[in-house]
């Protein structure tokens, strides 16, 4: 059994023994890549301007020795024989011990048996160091990029291709299907790659003999779109047929998957005590599997679950357990998250100057990886621990910045989120035009993606907004779209608080129509690829 594997499709990853271990620093799982995809020898002089050249001469090689030496000596130097070094050339060339991903996909053939791996190569692989980030090494940054596309092309041309056993053309469908599906869902359409990935299950439910592993993964994509939706309904229906398949499958770590989805969705329905032991089962899953990455996803999860329920103390607890994960995993976006998610749990309990270094260590990290919707969400974090501490004016400028980086790169997410937080303030200083063009503009971008579990919050913002105008119309126009957006995410707390307060406007009782006592702030989250990252936004309707 090969002892060691490179997973260089995705994030990166370096396993021994089924394991992840914790690679010294980005460059030198940089280094590596490039060593593996061009096979020649390379002069050191060449390598160390390659990925250090800001630095002199001396201290550019200095640090590719230190690269070097950790690839040979580290974990039992398990790639010490594939690494060769000839006086002032160094080159790559993998033995028997040692499986690379993307090897394999490119003979089309799968790694032989590493423990807890699938035993087949994905169709469709993830792009050549996914979020990896080389700041300041444009021709590295380049070749990188060549080789993305260079992949990116190959699994176009392979998708063209049916899979053996399977009728002429009817695996091709599934897998354009899905090609375009993904391609919406990066441009945040949402409901066109719902649509998608529908047509792609019908096709590949008519082929025979059906492949339950493609299924799952296609009902798997379906529940991330319903949840960013938030079609609760439809996403429990899928999720159910997840729990049901998963186990046939025979892999833990897919059967821990549908548990983590499973207890995202009980967290937004308010089954708190279902979602913490769906997430509780996940985390014995992925622990049992050896699964780090899964682990700290789990971790992640019941840090999300205790903070949407204010148990702050526990919140931390598995928060930090995460970062310790992403630490130990050498993944640096996920430590830059982790450190977010506990800058929002310090927010929330009551210590925003706690926060501030958190979210001031994630900038950083995002920064360095030029990890930019990163950078946006921390602006947003940082924004409200600012508002928290009383700093109105700086939390002003960070909700701007938010929103420049995201509309630079395209999150209409976030743009949404930062446009509703900036009208709140404007509401609050009583610049009630000002505060009605944000709004319209953040409700214009929620509908663009069509997102539920935001609209209803905006609509009832709006409501609050025209009543202070002493604009009744517009005022219940704006309520009664709120109900239908709560209703449609099942949101039952809300429901009930946007019929209280068109009881309270049909009675002409402008007095309770108040800005200033605001509802808890909404607990949300983003699915990024690195895992999930907390967002609260604030609402004057308190939601489930």
């Amino acid at each position: 059994m090969p002892r060691t594997m490179l997973q260089l499709m995705g994030a990166g990853h370096v396993l021994v023994t089924g394991r992840a271990v914790r690679v010294r620093s980005v460059k030198t799982l940089g280094l590596l890549a490039y060593l593996v995809l061009e096979p020649r020898a390379h002069l050191r002089a060449r390598l160390a301007a390659l990925l250090w050249p800001d630095d002199d001469e001396a201290a550019a090689r200095h640090s590719l020795r230190q690269a070097v030496f950790w690839l040979r000596s580290a974990n039992g130097a398990a790639l010490a024989d594939s690494l060769v070094v000839d006086g002032d050339l160094l080159r790559f060339v993998p033995d028997d011990s040692v499986e690379v991903d993307i090897l394999h996909w490119r003979r089309g053939s799968a790694p032989a048996g590493l423990p807890g791996q699938p035993a087949a190569l994905p169709i469709h692989p993830a792009p050549l160091l996914e979020g990896r980030r080389f700041a300041g090494c444009d021709e590295f940054e380049a070749w990188l990029q060549g080789q993305r596309q260079a992949l990116a092309e190959a699994v176009a041309c392979r998708a063209l291709l049916p899979e053996p056993g399977t009728a002429p053309g009817a695996a091709s469908s599934v897998d354009g299907l899905m090609m375009a599906a993904r391609a919406a869902a990066r441009t945040q359409a949402y409901g066109s790659a719902l649509l998608l990935a529908e047509r792609a299950l019908a096709v590949a439910a008519a082929v025979s003999p059906t492949d339950p592993r493609q299924g799952f993964d296609l009902l798997l994509f379906k529940e991330a779109m319903l949840d960013r939706m938030g079609h609760r309904q439809d996403q429990a229906q899928v999720i159910r047929r997840l729990k049901a398949l998963a186990p046939s499958l025979g892999e833990p770590a897919l059967v821990a998957q549908a548990c983590l989805r499973e207890a995202n969705l009980n967290a937004y329905a308010g089954s708190d005590a279902a979602a913490l032991a769906a997430g509780l089962e996940a985390l014995r899953l992925f622990r049992e599997a050896g699964d780090l990455p899964g682990e700290a996803e789990a971790r992640r999860e019941l840090s999300f679950l205790h903070w949407r329920v204010g148990d702050h103390a526990q919140a931390i607890v598995e928060a930090r357990a995460a970062l310790g994960l992403h630490r130990q995993l050498g993944d640096l976006q996920g430590e830059a998250t982790a450190l977010h998610n506990l800058g929002e749990i310090m927010i929330g309990l009551g210590s925003p100057g706690q926060a501030m270094p958190l979210f001031e260590q994630a900038m950083a990290l995002h920064w360095s990886l030029g990890h930019r919707i990163g950078e946006v969400l921390t602006y947003f974090g940082m924004a409200r621990a600012l508002r928290r501490a009383g700093s109105t004016q700086a939390a002003g400028h960070r909700y701007a910045a938010a929103l420049a980086l995201a509309e630079q790169h395209g999150e209409r997410t976030m743009q949404a989120r930062a446009l509703h937080a900036m009208a709140c303030l404007a509401i609050e200083a009583r610049s009630l035009d000002e505060a009605l063009v944000l709004l319209g503009r953040a409700i214009a971008l929620d509908r663009s993606i069509n997102y539920a579990h935001a609209l209803g919050h905006d609509l009832a913002d709006l409501a609050i907004l025209h009543t202070m105008r002493r604009e009744a119309l517009q005022a219940r126009a704006a309520l009664t779209e709120s109900l239908v957006w709560f209703e449609s995410v099942g949101d039952d707390h809300a429901i009930a608080a946007a019929r209280a307060r068109m009881a309270d406007l049909d009675a002409d009782h402008w007095a309770v129509f108040r800005f200033d006592d605001r509802a808890a702030p909404i607990k949300s989250h983003l699915q990024l690829a690195e895992g999930k990252v907390y967002c609260a936004f604030e609402s004057s309707i308190a939601g489930g």
